[in-house]
């Protein structure tokens, strides 16, 4: 079994800020604030960046060379460092980075495309087609990160480590105190509300 870091466990029904949501906000604005230590962890866990975006080039057909992506890192990551204001704690810091990488990848595409010098590698892959695929992920990424911010947080949290970690519920439980059952619950009880709240929102236009 792997072993991921240690958790503080969330709040329960109040639906105040996770402990665990907390200390990325303080990480923030202590790097914010101009303290090395945090600046040097935050660029380490920014590393995400490049794993978020590589993964998703070779989800659309490698569009990008190796190259090419990186300048596209570079840009995702100064994106995410000029809007640290915007971070509220309501999430994880990897979370809430997801959908600027993703985001900033569409953006490229376009430009890209704008220009008339991409097509996809595969030849039966419409570009158009593809660029429009992209936007609905990048669109689908960013509603799901605020819908997950108004889930109950420990809810949010099971969710967020069973999906972006791949941890299973053993490991969830272990990271975050309780028992396996227990996440279990958490978990598809999280979904539900989450689906939920996506087709409240969906029926009336994004409002909800």
């Amino acid at each position: 079994m792997k072993r991921l870091p240690p958790l503080q466990r969330p709040t329960g029904e109040s639906g105040a800020l996770a402990p665990a949501f907390a200390s990325d906000l303080a990480l923030i604005e202590a790097t914010r604030g101009g303290d090395e230590r945090a600046r040097t962890e935050l660029a380490h866990r920014l590393r995400v960046v490049a794993r978020v975006l590589d993964a998703r080039n070779r989800q659309l057909g490698s569009p990008f060379r190796d190259h090419e992506l990186e300048d596209i890192v570079q840009d995702a990551i100064t994106r995410t460092w000029e809007s640290l204001a915007q971070f509220r704690g309501g999430s994880t810091l990897e979370s809430w980075v997801y959908p600027i990488a993703v985001r900033t990848l569409s953006n490229a595409l376009r430009e890209r495309r704008a220009r008339g010098s991409w097509l996809p590698r595969d030849s039966q892959v419409d570009p158009d087609q593809l660029l429009a695929q992209q936007d609905e992920f990048a669109g689908d990424c960013e509603a799901l990160a605020r819908a997950l911010g108004e889930l109950e947080p420990r809810r949010a949290d099971v969710i967020r480590l069973r999906h972006a970690n791949d941890a299973s519920f053993d490991e969830i439980g272990a990271r975050l105190g309780v028992p396996p059952d227990t996440a279990k619950t958490w978990y598809y009880r999280g979904i539900a509300a989450l689906r939920d709240l996506i087709g409240r929102r969906a029926a009336t236009g994004g409002s909800a």
